[in-house]
């Protein structure tokens, strides 16, 4: 059967991004288990973690990149240079030089996720925004539940660095499809002064402040992450501590927000089809936040399983139309710096919330933190909505001529 060139270009792309996604999923967990071989020390996995998560700083620069230059060679340049670094970390036995290759990994592997869904919005038709963020999340929360079982059952019969040049060749792979994909050549000029260059990623953050959607949608990002974001530390404390269970444990309740996740991935443009999607939003996250909370009060681990369920159903069920909103509000050419300066908003968010929840967790109890975690989000977000739905000035032409849209 014969398809248009239109959807031959989302069958690849759309391959390029599972593989992109599960080898993201799956080198995270090889390389957490490679770390702590190395070194023996959990200090040493927390240090790998933190430089996993520092190049999120420099996200509006990623996102600067993918707007300047052609999204599919952004893409193909930074999969072959993660195929690359993942090689040497493969035959690497120093854990400085292990550190030193994977921070620079980690900004690729940054560099990708930003043009990543740049790459998406711009080869799916308008119209179908709201699919399209559904498959993409199920993609990635598909690959967030795939990956650890199966990195776990390989691992037993493979070595680490035998593993890590599985995934090497899974990028070579992700590298090609994304060079095959079609795209419409960049409308900014690709070679700047720095000065320009700085002053481009600036045009991200006031085209974000110009649109009462973004700074909506921006803003809630902000909170959530700032309430929920050091949620995976605790969750271990919570099951092993509060619950009294061990690893195995812990992997059937991850396991089981795996789950609500890829269950919300699929009921959101449903529910979007149904709802109206800033309704949804509030909604959705709100439902979220208290089965979140309600964590902190059972101490039945059957019924913690059905929360965490419930609770991250309701989450990506809500991104759905958050993403679509998302979209619809920029204009293609300004997105890729527009998603790199929201994710270097939430990244010191994120960074706030792992430091003074683990701190919490450890002095006024795991329980209490998730119940006045989610308490804080609800009420938040909730005065956040009193305040979106006050009147506001009509929208106005800002400097780089984005209007600003209406809600």
């Amino acid at each position: 059967m014969n398809i248009g060139p239109g959807k031959r270009n989302v069958v690849i792309f759309g391959l390029a991004y599972l593989l992109s996604a599960f080898g993201y999923e799956f080198m995270v967990f090889v390389m957490t288990v490679h770390v702590y071989d190395l070194t023996g020390s959990a200090m040493n996995v927390g240090l790998f973690t933190a430089l996993t998560f520092l190049p999120r700083l420099f996200s509006p620069y990623y996102g600067s990149l993918s707007d300047r230059y052609p999204r599919g060679k952004v893409f193909f340049v930074a999969a072959m240079g993660i195929a690359l670094g993942v090689f040497l970390v493969a035959g690497s036995r120093g854990i400085a030089w292990t550190y030193t290759i994977w921070f620079f990994v980690s900004i690729l592997l940054m560099t990708v996720m930003n043009v990543r869904p740049a790459i998406m919005t711009e080869i799916l038709p308008k119209d179908n925004y709201l699919h399209g963020n559904a498959i993409m999340l199920v993609s990635l929360n598909a690959a967030r539940l795939a990956a650890p079982v199966i990195g776990g059952v390989v691992a037993l019969k493979w070595n680490i660095a035998l593993l890590l040049h599985l995934t090497a060749v899974v990028y070579v792979a992700t590298a090609l499809l994304g060079l095959a994909t079609r795209l419409a050549p960049p409308t900014q000029r690709s070679s700047r002064p720095m000065n320009d260059v700085f002053a481009h990623m600036r045009e991200g953050a006031r085209y974000v402040l110009a649109n009462r959607d973004l700074r909506y949608l921006g803003t809630v990002a902000f909170l959530w992450r700032l309430c929920l974001g050091s949620q995976l530390p605790l969750f271990v404390v919570y099951v092993k501590q509060f619950q009294g269970k061990g690893s195995d444990g812990y992997g059937i309740f991850m396991t089981m927000a795996g789950l609500g996740s890829v269950l919300g991935s699929v009921l959101g443009p449903r529910l979007a089809a149904t709802f109206d999607r800033r309704k949804l939003v509030l909604w959705g996250l709100a439902a979220h936040y208290v089965s979140f909370a309600c964590l902190g009060v059972t101490r039945s681990f059957e019924a913690s399983l059905v929360l965490v369920t419930t609770s991250f159903a309701f989450f990506y069920a809500t991104i759905v139309s958050t993403h679509s909103l998302r979209d619809q509000a920029t204009q293609i050419e300004y997105r890729g710096r527009v998603y790199g300066f929201i994710t270097g908003i939430l990244t010191p968010a994120a960074l706030v919330s792992f430091l003074v929840g683990s701190y919490l967790a450890g002095v006024v109890g795991v329980e209490k933190v998730l119940i006045g975690a989610g308490g804080l989000a609800l009420a938040s977000l909730f005065a956040l909505e009193m305040k979106q739905a006050s009147p506001v000035p009509a929208p106005s032409v800002t400097t780089d001529g984005c209007r600003e849209t209406e809600v």
